[in-house]
């Protein structure tokens, strides 16, 4: 970081030396004939070796001659630096513009956004892709969910302040609903390599549904204007092959997983899965069967490790009048089957909120633990550590049936949910916020939720690929 912000000076200073030295102003070289030597190149005038008349055409000269750190050395140093400051380094720094441009480097840098976008498009660069990650704006998309007056929709939460403090995240939001929706219940969502997400499963009326539909986040105003978006239905992918409702979904570069689920969203009603089944998404033909998880499970959730391509499910309900704390891992790359981990969160619960964080841990947030009785309880998990689930400051509500998830800023939510199943649920209307360095929450009074509802999910979606270019070349038009 010193060696770049020196850059500009450093040439500056050797401009001046080497000026000073054409001019005859240094007497000792005018006299003895010597010259000035910066790491292994010679500046001077008439000196004995002649090699200065070669130099005379030279206007800089770049310091990290004199230091001579080789290349491989330098592109390992930036990787520790913010993306901020290797972005301006690509513009004013002249001597850091090869590597800059190094793919290599960027690649590395993507690992610090492992949390949010594991992998990248398949069509897209390293340095496009942390791009988009570091400077995309984000959007917390709420998809269905049930009211007290049975009505389901999408919605797509926007914040176009960017966050620096937790009490600066209540600026600016607003609450677009989508121009197609459907009344279902119990949805899973999963966002996909694009950008756009595919929302399956869900109780629709009075049964559970198979479908899987493709959804995408689109302006309604100017190009620039990323207040006023809206989710719109672009298209179907095959449907399950079980219709199920309180699923759980996650993509995993190309492929998209579906795991277990219910036939009905009530205790002692119909079966409970234990199926996962897969979708190729180069060639999304048919869903097809993979290794069943070790207990059936529906209202659970799903996450993806940072150690390899770790797949782990957690919680939920499993038949009769069993509810687990239980956490099930499969590793995708070695795993033929899935396999018990011992670390078992403190408090049995379903329907609760699940994310990984910018820190790498997995945080559960709510649910229920019988079906009736709801939770305000947050607990932690650092997978890297073997001292199991740690808990957190509680809510400042009872949520159950709620979801959760982490913005592009590392801000926590917990979105909806219920309180009391009565009329005057006030959780649902709301959703809180989480410091995670003071360990507090936060209820943002000023962004109710048009109506009350529960058993919706939430996802972050950023500017797609295709989206951020054309922003990003307006921009630099604009500038």
């Amino acid at each position: 970081l010193g060696l770049a912000e020196a850059d500009g000076m450093a040439d500056k200073g050797c401009r001046k030396r080497a000026r000073e030295t054409k001019e005859g102003k240094n007497g000792k070289n005018e006299k003895s004939g010597n010259v000035a030597k910066i790491g292994n190149k010679t500046i001077g005038k008439n000196g004995k070796n002649g090699k200065n008349e070669k130099n005379k055409k030279r206007n800089t000269v770049n310091p990290f001659f004199a230091f001579k750190i080789a290349r491989t050395c330098l592109v390992k140093i930036l990787t520790f630096l913010p993306c901020r400051d290797i972005y301006r380094f690509s513009v004013t720094c002249s001597a850091l513009k090869k590597e800059t441009e190094d793919e290599k480097l960027w690649q590395k840098i993507a690992k610090q956004f492992s949390w949010m976008r594991p992998f990248k498009h398949w069509d897209e660069s390293w340095t496009n892709f942390c791009r988009r990650l570091r400077f995309s704006h984000s959007y917390l998309v709420i998809h269905g969910g049930n009211s007290n007056d049975r009505d389901s929709t999408n919605m797509v939460f926007t914040n176009s302040e960017e966050k620096k403090f937790i009490v600066a995240s209540r600026r600016d939001i607003g609450f677009h609903r989508s121009v197609e929706y459907e009344r279902l219940e119990g949805p899973s969502l999963s966002v996909l390599p694009d950008e756009t997400y595919v929302c399956m499963g869900g109780m629709l009326e009075n049964s559970s549904s198979n479908s899987v539909s493709h959804y995408e986040i689109l302006p309604c105003g100017r190009p620039m204007d990323r207040k006023m978006v809206f989710s719109k239905k672009i298209g179907e992918f095959p449907k399950l092959r079980t219709p199920r409702c309180y699923a759980a979904s996650i993509c995993v570069q190309n492929k998209l997983f579906c795991i277990a689920g219910a036939e009905t969203p009530y205790a002692n009603f119909g079966d409970v899965y234990s199926m996962v089944e897969c979708l190729d998404l180069k060639s999304p033909n048919e869903w097809k069967n993979c290794p069943s998880i070790g207990h059936i499970r529906s209202g659970h959730s799903a996450a993806l490790l940072d150690q390899g391509n770790t797949l782990v499910v957690i919680g939920g309900y499993g038949g009769g009048s069993k509810f687990l704390n239980t956490m099930e891992i499969f590793d995708l790359n070695r795993s033929t089957a899935w396999t018990t981990d011992l670390r078992r969160m403190i408090n049995v619960r379903s329907g609760f909120g699940f994310v990984k964080g910018p820190d790498r841990c997995l945080y559960v947030v709510g649910g229920s633990s019988n079906g009736e009785e709801m939770l305000s309880a947050v607990e932690r998990l650092d997978p890297r550590e073997k001292k199991g689930w740690q808990p957190l400051a509680e809510m400042k509500h009872r949520r159950g049936y709620c979801s959760a998830m982490f913005d592009a800023f590392g801000t926590l939510y917990a979105v909806g949910g219920t309180e009391n199943w009565g009329p005057s649920d006030s959780a649902g209307r709301t959703f809180e916020m989480y410091d995670t360095r003071a360990n507090r929450w936060e209820v943002i009074k000023d962004g109710e939720l048009p109506f009350s509802r529960h058993s919706m999910v939430t996802s972050l979606c950023l500017e797609s690929p295709k989206r951020f270019s054309e922003l990003d070349a307006i921009w630099r038009r604009v500038k």
